[in-house]
């Protein structure tokens, strides 16, 4: 998820900007010609922004966290927090109407019912807001599982003549302990990345391979 959501940039950036509003900026204003009182108002400074830094950052990663891998149609969506329009989370189902923190929960999202919800969606989705972000349509995944099974393709069917994409999907299917008989596949999309879900017998997601479907 850290790849598929830009985890691992963003926390780089983060990083990187703590690094400069610290040591970087006192190397900037150390002197030793200055007091003590003129050095302790400037490092008291340099550590008030690192504070605000930090905390500006640590805000950052928790919006850009993944929170749903939602099933969407014929392909699974990692949607994260940001993404998702507060204004809808009261009309989503029972249980799922505050974004988890403990890691991405699997669900499902419905097709829009009616042409006022149509033309919602359809306006959202103009605004970078895909389905799978509007948690009025979101379902439990029980809701779609079978839905997802249907649309899921063999391992056949998956390019794999590169030979580190065979070493990926064998290391995957031994983790999880399935065959490459029993598994099935479909593609999970984010805003940064499209990977491969691998599908356990029961259709649910098991195992992730960075591989480009299409």
């Amino acid at each position: 998820y850290r790849e598929l959501a830009g985890g691992t940039r963003l926390f780089g950036l983060i990083a990187a900007v703590d690094l400069a509003l610290g040591p970087l900026l006192t190397l900037a204003v150390f002197d030793i010609r200055k007091s003590r009182r003129q050095l302790a108002a400037d490092i008291g400074v340099i550590a008030l922004l690192q504070l605000i830094g930090l905390a500006y950052g640590v805000w950052t990663m928790a919006a850009a966290r993944p929170a749903y891998l939602v099933f969407e149609v014929d392909l699974f969506r990692v949607v994260t927090a940001y993404e998702i329009p507060a204004e809808f989370l009261a009309q989503a189902p029972t249980g799922l109407q505050a974004l988890p923190w403990g890691g991405p929960k699997v669900i499902g999202v419905t097709q829009p019912q009616n042409p006022d919800q149509s033309f919602e969606a359809t306006a959202r989705a103009m605004q970078g807001q895909p389905l799978a972000a509007l948690a009025n349509f979101w379902v439990p995944y029980d809701n779609v599982r079978k839905q997802a099974m249907a649309k899921s393709r063999p391992i056949s069917d998956l390019r794999t003549a590169d030979i580190a994409v065979r070493a990926a999907l064998n290391n995957a299917l031994d983790t999880v302990g399935i065959t490459a008989q029993q598994a099935r596949w479909l593609p999970v999309v984010s805003r940064r990345a499209t990977w491969t879900v691998l599908l356990n017998p029961a259709g649910d997601p098991v195992a992730y391979l960075p591989v480009d479907p299409y």
